[in-house]
Formats: structure tokens, sequence, C-alpha cells
């Protein structure tokens, strides 16, 4: 997991030599302490992952692993206007 100290622009710097990074999210609250990258291509992803295995970032180390992407929640269509008729 990542320091509490850790900032994006650290993680970003880090994960640059395997290629362009699209995004950085940066999540602290709870465990695990984590950060998701997103890179332009497949083979930029595969780099950093056999890269980043055991790899440190202050004094932390880090675990290389791929997350399944989110779907987006489907709204549901309401009827009627809520008065039980």
């Amino acid at each position: 997991g990542l320091s509490f100290d850790t900032k994006r622009k650290a993680v970003r710097k880090l994960c640059a030599k395997f290629g362009t990074i699209v995004s950085v999210r940066r999540y602290v609250q709870g465990a695990p302490r984590r950060a998701d990258i997103s890179f332009s291509s497949a083979s930029e992803l595969k780099a950093a992952l056999e890269g980043l295995q055991d790899t440190e970032l202050e004094g932390r180390k880090l675990k290389a692993v791929i997350t399944p992407v989110q779907e987006e929640a489907v709204e549901k269509k309401k009827k009627g206007k809520g008065k039980g008729k």
C-alpha cells in the first residue's frame, strides 16, 4: 500500500517510464491505500505490471495488480408520482 503522504505526482513519475499515462486516481481513505493508473495501451500496462512488482515508493513496498473495470449503474425508470395509487 501507499503511504498516506504519497502524492499522485510521485506515482505518475514512477509509472511514466512504462508508457503514456492517461490518468492517476489516488485513494487514501481506509485500507488498502492505493492508486489506479490507466495507460494508453495494453502493452504499456503489461510492462508496468511486470516492472512495478515489489518496487518501493517512499519506503513502502508496492503491489501491482489489474483491477476490474466497474460498470456504470443503470438508472431505473420511475413509474408514477409515488402516491401509491
